[in-house]
């Protein structure tokens, strides 16, 4: 739309936007709206990756699939799911500064029924990914390199020696959001939705520990693309206030920007 040749009229309370400007917003969201897609393109042809699961109505990739190939050879990681929303991924980081691991590690070592259902996740990722995310060719290799009993097998998405290990958050929480059970990603993902902030006053063993309750309280359930988008949208709100340090066992850990 072309400028109006007049002056632009003062601003006043309650003004509706003109018309320009209104056009100018709505070339700024189409122009975004492009970028994305091109930045989609190449995310999914470099990476040789496929959208396993998206933001709602937003529509960006939140979790991609990794279709097997690794620089051209016939290599297959054990790690197929990789979560591709920025906002979530930085926001499991600032869990991962704030001591998520390692409060995760030890419920993971004191609680039975959450080892069991880590245990069973493995299972469900294994069937998940060779039906759902690789490729016919790739499925036997998958099996043969990662999943046979013996010092070499690795375990769920993060790819583990030891089957029941907190880390890494961000490949826990990728197979959650794929609608893959897995305790420690639905524990990262109600403590993110509770959490108002990720500031230096955020206690975050409680934090943890009600996400821990909150989980145990309800049924898991598989999450849809609005959930997700909702989820995505929360963590974006959550980025202006990682700062300071954070509180965790009664100790003040220095914050680092993630």
């Amino acid at each position: 739309m072309s400028s109006p040749q007049a002056d632009p009229p003062v601003p006043v309370a309650d003004e509706k936007k003109p018309a320009a400007e209104e056009g100018g917003e709505a070339a700024k969201a189409g122009a975004l709206k492009r970028k994305r897609e091109r930045e989609e393109e190449v995310l999914m042809k470099e990476k040789e990756r496929k959208i396993v699961m998206r933001c709602g109505a937003d529509g960006k990739p939140a979790v991609a699939g990794a279709e097997g190939a690794k620089n051209g050879t016939t290599h297959v990681g054990a790690t197929c799911l990789w979560l591709v929303c920025d906002e979530i991924n930085r926001c499991i980081g600032r869990l991962e500064r704030l001591g998520g691991v390692t409060t995760l590690q030890k419920w993971l070592d004191e609680d039975a029924a959450a080892k069991e259902a880590l245990l069973a996740s493995h299972k469900a990722y294994q069937a998940y990914v060779t039906a759902h995310v690789l490729p016919e060719d790739k499925v036997a290799t998958f099996l043969k390199m990662h999943c046979q009993d013996g010092p070499q097998r690795k375990h769920g998405n993060a790819g583990t020696t030891n089957a029941v290990v907190a880390k890494c958050l961000h490949a826990h929480t990728a197979t959650f959001l794929s609608t893959v059970p897995n305790p420690v990603g639905r524990v990262v993902y109600l403590a993110l939705q509770a959490a108002s902030s990720l500031s230096d006053e955020v206690d975050a063993d409680k934090l943890f520990a009600d996400a821990i309750a909150a989980a145990a309280a309800a049924p898991d359930a598989a999450l849809t693309e609005e959930d997700v988008g909702r989820f995505a949208a929360h963590c974006e709100q959550l980025l202006p206030t990682f700062g300071g340090t954070a509180k965790s066992g009664g100790r003040r850990k220095k914050k680092r920007l993630h």
